[in-house]
């Protein structure tokens, strides 16, 4: 369906990659994206006396994508405290765009879905101005263990605590524990 985002497993993934003749491929995602929108505000000089230098926190995969995302994330400015999983892959988003320019997004969480509330690197969020966190990680139980865990002590700590709802079907289905 034309415009919509479907969660999808590895398998899948690399299914519809083989039935695609020619892509591009851009290292990112909501989390990764914002904060290299942070990084390029910080390194301006912009609002620097609050903002510090960004700092992600997540999972990847021990492969060839998720090494090109810690090596672009350190290019952008942005801190990466990116734990590499030996077995899961890197997770990755397919969007197919139509010619009328509807987007289509095909995505898999891959090792991202694996951290839990130990793998959150305490000291870098006891030195954080804000928190982050995007809607797709919310609908796991094991993530959305190690968010809350996150997102309570940000916010007993008095970091503001920035919710991503761009995944609108997430979000509503989530929506108890935003």
């Amino acid at each position: 369906m034309p415009g919509a985002m479907e969660l999808i497993d590895a398998r899948r993934a690399r299914q519809i990659n083989s039935e695609i003749d020619a892509c591009s491929r851009y290292p990112g995602g909501s989390c990764a994206n914002t904060l290299r929108g942070v990084a390029w505000l910080t390194n301006r000089g912009l609002d620097s006396h609050r903002l510090k230098k960004p700092v992600m926190n997540g999972m990847v995969g021990d492969d060839r994508l998720g090494h090109l995302l810690i090596s672009s994330l350190s290019d952008a400015g942005v801190v990466s405290r990116l734990s590499l999983h030996p077995k899961e892959p890197t997770g990755t988003s397919l969007v197919l765009v139509t010619p009328d320019g509807q987007r289509t997004m095909f995505t898999s969480l891959g090792a991202s879905q694996k951290l839990r509330p130990g793998d959150i690197d305490r000291a870098a969020l006891d030195r954080s101005t804000f928190f982050y966190a995007t809607a797709y990680l919310w609908g796991l139980a094991g993530l959305q263990e190690a968010l809350f865990a996150a997102s309570s002590e940000a916010r007993k700590k008095g970091i503001l605590y920035c919710k991503e709802c761009g995944a609108n079907a997430m979000f509503c289905k989530h929506r108890c524990v935003y």
